[in-house]
């Protein structure tokens, strides 16, 4: 516990992404209720590669203090390596507290599990037995991924549930983003092949993708082929046609993950498996709807927007690598990102780096964190220096904003060199710019790691 509060430790990856972020916004503010503390611990990355860079991420999973964290919230499907994934959830055990696993049937944990194989076999069987489709093609995600042989499997089922033959060059696998989608699609419209009349997708992103390639060919979303996505992204909602999918409603499920994780914080004796639903949202990729009413100037505004912001990100935080690069101390350095780390944040980094000594102690899985740490504060565009305790993870010159706040932390570290952390008191309960802080992050990381090995 922390003042009286219980101490709920999130563990995810992929706050960049809208479509899991709404979900973990969701839960951080059904939790921020007076009578908890919530800490997010996320990385850069989701750790799929298990390159030296993923490893420097994941060292953020090591930060917690389990002997004052109640409970974790585990993201278990946003963190695409199983050893890291079990590497939490032994480590809480070890101190005998409990995990609460999300997307991801855990031995031993609370598990809040979408059924989303249901939800997907609903899209399946509207396209075969609704639309009375019979040439099918499937955009499945990673070849022998767990979910994709699932969605897969499905398919073939609901394939000779209606007696259409399975054929096996009717499968590509767009790896659940663009660029092998449009690989995948060169395969599905080759001139020697008979075309799709719909092409089902195991998820949103490509669904979209393979809309944009038929678009490309002149070919007639859903006049001339039929697509479907599944998981609801913001993306598909706002493509033309809009993607027919499944989505999941993040307000009331964020309400039944927090009860669960309150009766597991009082020790009430429970289920160990909370089932949560998507419900199918027909829509214009598959002819369901004619029409998508949306305020398309509001929507360009709101694009354009973010893309001068992201520009202007690029341009500050690329200056912020050149003036680190100049600087000859790591005084001196700090007194740079002083200037530019977000407003109501921390940056705690090992109090034995220095420029120019090309520091190897702290990398992954070998103590990344000293038990003291060079702490930069910035609050209302106040600047301190302190130290900060890794026992403690939040330097005491926070102290009275983390009692009410939420706190997102995330790693710093070049390839698998473990400089520090940055941590954000999350204002309005996790309403934070990711890709803006992204940005900064990536700027920091390669200039930092520049300098330390120099």
């Amino acid at each position: 516990m922390h003042n009286g509060k219980n101490v709920i430790g999130i563990c995810t990856a992929e706050l960049e992404r809208p479509f899991h972020a709404k979900l973990v916004q969701r839960v951080v503010k059904e939790l921020t209720d007076g009578r908890n503390y919530v800490l997010v611990f996320s990385s850069d990355s989701d750790l799929y590669k298990r390159s030296e860079s993923d490893e420097g991420d994941a060292a953020i999973y090591d930060l917690p203090n389990y002997d004052i964290v109640d409970a974790i919230l585990l993201f278990s499907m946003t963190i695409r390596s199983r050893k890291n994934v079990m590497e939490i959830v032994n480590r809480a055990r070890a101190e005998d507290v409990p995990v609460i696993s999300v997307d991801m049937e855990i031995e031993g944990c609370y598990n809040v599990i979408y059924n989303t194989e249901e939800a997907f076999e609903r899209i399946v069987r509207h396209v075969v037995e609704y639309h009375g489709m019979r040439e099918i093609n499937f955009m499945s995600g990673i070849e022998g991924d767990e979910v994709s042989e699932q969605r897969l499997n499905i398919f073939k089922q609901v394939l000779d549930d209606n007696d259409i033959l399975f054929e096996e060059d009717r499968v590509g696998y767009g790896e659940f983003w663009e660029g092998p989608t449009f690989e995948a699609m060169k395969e599905f419209m080759h001139p020697s092949k008979v075309p799709p009349e719909a092409i089902i997708c195991a998820n949103d992103s490509m669904a979209v993708a393979v809309c944009d390639y038929l678009s490309e060919m002149d070919v007639r979303v859903p006049d001339e082929i039929l697509v479907t996505g599944i998981d609801g992204i913001d993306e598909g909602k706002l493509h033309f046609p809009a993607i027919t999918t499944a989505v999941r409603d993040e307000v009331n499920d964020a309400k039944k993950i927090v009860d669960l994780i309150k009766r597991v914080v009082s020790g009430q004796n429970i289920s160990h498996h909370l089932h949560l639903g998507y419900h199918m949202q027909l829509s214009q990729s598959c002819g369901c709807q004619k029409h998508q009413i949306f305020d398309q100037v509001r929507l360009l505004r709101k694009l354009n927007s973010e893309k001068s912001l992201r520009i202007a990100d690029i341009r500050r935080y690329a200056d912020m690598e050149g003036m680190i690069l100049k600087k000859e101390s790591l005084d001196e350095v700090i007194d740079v990102v002083a200037g530019l780390m977000p407003e109501n944040s921390f940056i705690c980094m090992n109090d034995d780096l220095d420029v120019g000594m090309n520091n190897n102690k702290h990398r992954y899985r070998i103590n990344p964190f000293t038990s003291k740490l060079k702490t930069v504060v910035k609050i209302d565009g106040n600047v301190q220096q302190c130290d900060c305790y890794l026992e403690k993870m939040i330097p005491e010159l926070g102290k009275d904003m983390a009692s009410d706040m939420p706190v997102l932390m995330l790693p710093i570290h070049f390839e698998e060199k473990v400089v520090g952390y940055l941590g954000i008191w999350q204002m309005g309960a996790c309403q934070i710019n990711m890709v803006s802080i992204l940005h900064f992050l990536r700027g920091l990381d390669h200039s930092l790691g520049y300098k330390l090995s120099e």
